[in-house]
Protein backbone atom coordinates (compact mmCIF):
# COMPACT_ATOMS: atom_id res chain seq x y z
CA UNK A 1 0.00 0.00 0.00
CA UNK A 2 1.44 3.54 -0.87
CA UNK A 3 -0.61 5.77 1.26
CA UNK A 4 -1.92 8.89 -0.19
CA UNK A 5 -3.44 12.54 1.04
CA UNK A 6 -6.99 12.38 1.72
CA UNK A 7 -7.37 15.99 0.56
CA UNK A 8 -4.89 16.08 -2.13
CA UNK A 9 -2.69 19.44 -1.95
CA UNK A 10 -2.00 21.50 -5.78
CA UNK A 11 1.74 21.46 -4.03
CA UNK A 12 1.68 17.73 -3.79
CA UNK A 13 1.59 17.06 -7.44
CA UNK A 14 5.59 17.18 -8.32
CA UNK A 15 5.88 14.75 -5.25
CA UNK A 16 3.28 12.52 -6.06
CA UNK A 17 4.09 11.85 -9.46
CA UNK A 18 7.39 10.52 -7.97
CA UNK A 19 8.27 6.42 -8.07
CA UNK A 20 7.27 5.48 -4.78
CA UNK A 21 7.95 1.85 -3.57
CA UNK A 22 5.74 1.18 -1.09
CA UNK A 23 4.60 2.55 2.77
CA UNK A 24 1.92 2.22 5.27
CA UNK A 25 -0.76 4.14 6.82
CA UNK A 26 -1.98 3.70 10.29
CA UNK A 27 -3.88 5.44 13.03
CA UNK A 28 -2.69 6.50 16.68
CA UNK A 29 -4.47 8.34 18.90
CA UNK A 30 -7.06 9.04 16.46
CA UNK A 31 -4.60 10.45 13.91
CA UNK A 32 -4.80 9.41 10.55
CA UNK A 33 -1.32 8.67 9.16
CA UNK A 34 1.27 7.82 6.39
CA UNK A 35 4.81 7.27 5.15
CA UNK A 36 6.05 6.41 1.57
CA UNK A 37 9.26 5.63 0.72
CA UNK A 38 11.23 4.78 -2.84
CA UNK A 39 13.53 2.36 -1.72
CA UNK A 40 11.58 -1.02 -0.71
CA UNK A 41 14.51 -1.62 1.41
CA UNK A 42 14.29 0.54 3.95
CA UNK A 43 10.50 -1.21 4.54
CA UNK A 44 11.93 -3.69 6.36
CA UNK A 45 13.41 -0.89 8.95
CA UNK A 46 10.29 0.98 9.10
CA UNK A 47 7.83 -0.77 11.47
CA UNK A 48 10.54 -0.13 14.96
CA UNK A 49 10.47 3.66 14.25
CA UNK A 50 6.35 4.11 13.68
CA UNK A 51 4.35 4.98 17.02
CA UNK A 52 3.39 2.23 19.44
CA UNK A 53 0.14 1.11 20.35
CA UNK A 54 -0.82 2.22 16.17
CA UNK A 55 -3.56 0.46 14.32
CA UNK A 56 -3.35 -0.61 10.61
CA UNK A 57 -5.17 1.73 8.11
CA UNK A 58 -8.23 0.13 6.13
CA UNK A 59 -7.75 2.73 3.43
CA UNK A 60 -4.66 4.56 1.81
CA UNK A 61 -5.95 7.61 2.38
CA UNK A 62 -4.64 10.11 5.53
CA UNK A 63 -4.46 13.16 6.75
CA UNK A 64 -0.60 13.81 7.49
CA UNK A 65 1.44 11.88 4.72
CA UNK A 66 5.27 11.69 5.40
CA UNK A 67 7.86 10.88 2.38
CA UNK A 68 11.19 9.24 2.68
CA UNK A 69 13.31 9.79 -0.57
CA UNK A 70 16.69 7.57 -0.04
CA UNK A 71 17.51 5.81 -3.29
CA UNK A 72 20.73 7.28 -4.85
CA UNK A 73 21.63 8.57 -1.43
CA UNK A 74 24.78 6.41 -1.48
CA UNK A 75 26.11 7.42 -4.69
CA UNK A 76 28.43 9.85 -4.81
CA UNK A 77 27.30 13.28 -3.87
CA UNK A 78 23.84 11.53 -3.66
CA UNK A 79 21.27 13.09 -1.06
CA UNK A 80 18.41 11.69 1.26
CA UNK A 81 14.87 13.79 1.98
CA UNK A 82 12.80 13.29 4.33
CA UNK A 83 9.26 15.75 3.52
CA UNK A 84 6.16 16.35 5.69
CA UNK A 85 3.84 16.93 3.11
CA UNK A 86 5.53 18.79 0.54
CA UNK A 87 7.55 20.73 3.07
CA UNK A 88 10.85 19.47 3.24
CA UNK A 89 11.76 18.02 6.75
CA UNK A 90 15.28 17.70 5.95
CA UNK A 91 18.25 17.20 3.36
CA UNK A 92 20.92 14.93 4.08
CA UNK A 93 24.21 13.68 2.15
CA UNK A 94 24.52 10.06 2.36
CA UNK A 95 22.32 7.90 3.92
CA UNK A 96 22.28 7.03 7.36
CA UNK A 97 19.23 4.86 7.94
CA UNK A 98 19.30 5.12 11.35
CA UNK A 99 19.36 8.85 11.70
CA UNK A 100 16.78 9.07 9.00
CA UNK A 101 14.42 7.57 10.58
CA UNK A 102 14.81 8.56 14.27
CA UNK A 103 14.17 11.83 12.67
CA UNK A 104 10.92 10.08 10.94
CA UNK A 105 9.98 9.16 14.52
CA UNK A 106 10.60 12.09 15.95
CA UNK A 107 8.04 13.88 13.65
CA UNK A 108 5.65 11.41 13.44
CA UNK A 109 5.23 11.64 17.29
CA UNK A 110 5.30 15.53 17.19
CA UNK A 111 2.57 15.49 14.39
CA UNK A 112 0.15 12.84 16.53
CA UNK A 113 0.99 14.91 19.64
CA UNK A 114 -0.12 18.39 18.11
CA UNK A 115 -3.31 16.66 16.62
CA UNK A 116 -4.64 14.09 18.25
CA UNK A 117 -8.10 14.95 18.77
CA UNK A 118 -8.63 13.48 22.57
CA UNK A 119 -5.38 13.00 24.22
CA UNK A 120 -3.11 15.30 25.38
CA UNK A 121 0.92 14.90 25.34
CA UNK A 122 3.52 15.71 28.19
CA UNK A 123 7.10 15.49 27.32
CA UNK A 124 7.78 13.15 30.42
CA UNK A 125 9.06 9.50 31.52
CA UNK A 126 6.05 7.73 33.00
CA UNK A 127 6.30 4.61 35.19
CA UNK A 128 3.44 2.72 37.02
CA UNK A 129 3.87 2.02 40.62
CA UNK A 130 1.68 0.58 43.15
CA UNK A 131 -1.70 1.06 40.40
CA UNK A 132 -0.54 4.97 40.23
CA UNK A 133 1.56 6.77 37.36
CA UNK A 134 4.83 8.70 38.24
CA UNK A 135 5.37 11.52 35.53
CA UNK A 136 8.49 13.05 35.28
CA UNK A 137 8.28 15.88 32.81
CA UNK A 138 11.41 17.35 31.57
CA UNK A 139 12.74 18.29 28.01
CA UNK A 140 15.36 16.09 26.20
CA UNK A 141 18.07 16.13 28.02
CA UNK A 142 16.83 16.84 31.14
CA UNK A 143 17.53 13.33 32.74
CA UNK A 144 14.20 11.46 32.45
CA UNK A 145 15.63 8.76 31.11
CA UNK A 146 18.01 7.29 32.81
CA UNK A 147 15.69 7.89 35.82
CA UNK A 148 13.06 6.14 34.11
CA UNK A 149 15.45 3.19 33.87
CA UNK A 150 16.73 3.57 37.32
CA UNK A 151 12.91 3.06 38.25
CA UNK A 152 12.37 0.19 36.23
CA UNK A 153 15.45 -1.12 38.10
CA UNK A 154 13.84 -0.91 41.33
CA UNK A 155 10.63 -2.84 40.19
CA UNK A 156 8.09 -0.08 38.58
CA UNK A 157 6.85 -0.86 35.32
CA UNK A 158 7.52 0.97 32.02
CA UNK A 159 4.72 3.42 29.98
CA UNK A 160 6.96 5.90 28.49
CA UNK A 161 10.65 7.90 28.64
CA UNK A 162 9.09 10.00 26.11
CA UNK A 163 5.46 11.40 26.22
CA UNK A 164 2.40 10.78 29.28
CA UNK A 165 0.08 10.61 27.08
CA UNK A 166 -3.51 12.06 28.69
CA UNK A 167 -7.14 11.17 27.71
CA UNK A 168 -9.65 14.24 28.89
CA UNK A 169 -10.13 12.42 32.65
CA UNK A 170 -6.77 12.95 33.24
CA UNK A 171 -5.46 9.38 33.10
CA UNK A 172 -2.26 8.14 31.60
CA UNK A 173 -1.84 5.87 28.72
CA UNK A 174 1.19 3.77 27.71
CA UNK A 175 3.40 5.08 25.26
CA UNK A 176 5.70 2.11 24.96
CA UNK A 177 8.76 2.77 22.83
CA UNK A 178 11.87 1.20 22.94
CA UNK A 179 14.03 2.95 26.04
CA UNK A 180 16.20 6.01 24.01
CA UNK A 181 19.60 6.05 25.65
CA UNK A 182 22.69 8.50 25.33
CA UNK A 183 25.85 7.36 26.47
CA UNK A 184 28.96 9.38 26.25
CA UNK A 185 28.25 11.89 23.86
CA UNK A 186 26.97 9.32 21.22
CA UNK A 187 23.63 9.54 19.57
CA UNK A 188 20.53 7.76 21.17
CA UNK A 189 20.26 4.35 20.76
CA UNK A 190 17.12 1.97 21.50
CA UNK A 191 16.63 -0.72 23.75
CA UNK A 192 14.06 -3.11 24.76
CA UNK A 193 12.16 -2.68 27.66
CA UNK A 194 12.65 -5.83 28.59
CA UNK A 195 16.38 -5.35 29.29
CA UNK A 196 15.80 -2.81 32.11
CA UNK A 197 12.29 -4.19 33.55
CA UNK A 198 8.72 -5.10 33.26
CA UNK A 199 6.53 -3.02 30.57
CA UNK A 200 3.54 -2.31 32.19
CA UNK A 201 0.10 -3.56 30.85
CA UNK A 202 -2.15 -1.95 28.61
CA UNK A 203 -4.28 0.00 30.86
CA UNK A 204 -4.71 4.02 31.81
CA UNK A 205 -3.99 5.21 35.43
CA UNK A 206 -4.43 7.69 37.79
CA UNK A 207 -1.55 10.01 38.11
CA UNK A 208 0.07 9.54 41.95
CA UNK A 209 3.46 11.51 41.41
CA UNK A 210 4.72 14.39 39.56
CA UNK A 211 8.74 14.76 40.23
CA UNK A 212 9.98 17.79 38.20
CA UNK A 213 13.87 17.21 38.16
CA UNK A 214 16.78 17.40 36.49
CA UNK A 215 20.25 15.97 36.96
CA UNK A 216 23.57 18.23 38.23
CA UNK A 217 26.46 16.58 39.30
CA UNK A 218 26.49 16.39 43.13
CA UNK A 219 23.05 17.70 43.90
CA UNK A 220 21.26 16.65 46.68
CA UNK A 221 17.59 16.09 46.49
CA UNK A 222 15.86 18.31 48.15
CA UNK A 223 12.22 18.10 46.82
CA UNK A 224 9.57 21.00 47.76
CA UNK A 225 5.83 20.48 47.55
CA UNK A 226 4.35 21.80 44.90
CA UNK A 227 0.77 23.50 45.06
CA UNK A 228 -1.67 21.94 42.23
CA UNK A 229 -1.02 25.41 40.13
CA UNK A 230 2.34 25.24 40.18
CA UNK A 231 2.21 21.62 39.32
CA UNK A 232 -0.16 22.54 36.49
CA UNK A 233 2.45 24.91 34.99
CA UNK A 234 4.95 22.32 35.47
CA UNK A 235 3.24 19.99 32.71
CA UNK A 236 2.14 23.29 30.83
CA UNK A 237 6.22 23.98 29.99
CA UNK A 238 6.38 20.11 28.44
CA UNK A 239 3.07 20.18 27.07
CA UNK A 240 2.98 19.70 22.85
CA UNK A 241 -1.07 21.31 22.04
CA UNK A 242 -0.44 24.14 24.50
CA UNK A 243 -0.86 26.49 21.56
CA UNK A 244 -3.03 24.94 19.73
CA UNK A 245 -5.47 24.06 21.94
CA UNK A 246 -4.84 26.10 25.11
CA UNK A 247 -8.62 24.87 26.94
CA UNK A 248 -8.31 21.54 26.57
CA UNK A 249 -4.73 21.49 27.65
CA UNK A 250 -5.20 23.57 31.00
CA UNK A 251 -8.32 21.34 31.80
CA UNK A 252 -6.92 18.22 31.30
CA UNK A 253 -3.66 18.89 33.40
CA UNK A 254 -5.89 20.36 36.24
CA UNK A 255 -8.12 17.24 36.09
CA UNK A 256 -4.43 15.11 36.38
CA UNK A 257 -3.33 17.03 39.52
CA UNK A 258 -6.32 16.42 41.34
CA UNK A 259 -5.08 14.77 44.37
CA UNK A 260 -1.71 13.88 43.23
CA UNK A 261 1.55 14.87 44.92
CA UNK A 262 4.04 16.65 43.23
CA UNK A 263 7.66 17.57 44.55
CA UNK A 264 10.53 19.34 42.66
CA UNK A 265 14.61 19.92 43.21
CA UNK A 266 17.59 19.14 41.32
CA UNK A 267 18.84 15.55 41.79
CA UNK A 268 22.33 13.51 41.93
CA UNK A 269 22.21 9.89 41.10
CA UNK A 270 19.28 8.42 39.84
CA UNK A 271 19.81 5.07 41.30
CA UNK A 272 19.69 6.97 44.63
CA UNK A 273 16.89 8.98 44.10
CA UNK A 274 14.96 5.75 42.24
CA UNK A 275 14.97 4.10 45.82
CA UNK A 276 13.72 7.16 47.57
CA UNK A 277 10.69 7.51 45.24
CA UNK A 278 9.35 3.62 45.41
CA UNK A 279 10.26 3.23 48.82
CA UNK A 280 13.20 0.89 50.23
CA UNK A 281 13.48 -0.44 53.72
CA UNK A 282 15.44 1.93 54.65
CA UNK A 283 13.16 4.87 52.70
CA UNK A 284 9.44 5.46 52.58
CA UNK A 285 7.41 5.79 49.09
CA UNK A 286 6.95 9.40 48.10
CA UNK A 287 3.11 7.88 47.02
CA UNK A 288 3.29 5.93 50.39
Amino acid sequence: MVPRLAQPDARMAKLDALPWAGGVAFVSCGVRLGVRVDDAAILDHLSAHLPPGRAPATEPEVDYLFSLRTRGACERGGVSRLYSGCRLVRRSRGLDYAMQLDLLRSVLESCIASNAPSRIFVHAGVVAWRGRAILLPGASRSGKTTLVTALLRGGAKYYSDEFAVLDDCGRVHPWARPLRIRRDGMPPRSYPVERFGERARQRSLRVGLIVVTTHRAGARWRPRLLSPGQAVLSLVRNTHATRVRPEMTIRVLARAVQGTRAVASRRGDAEHLAMTLLGTPKTRSAIG
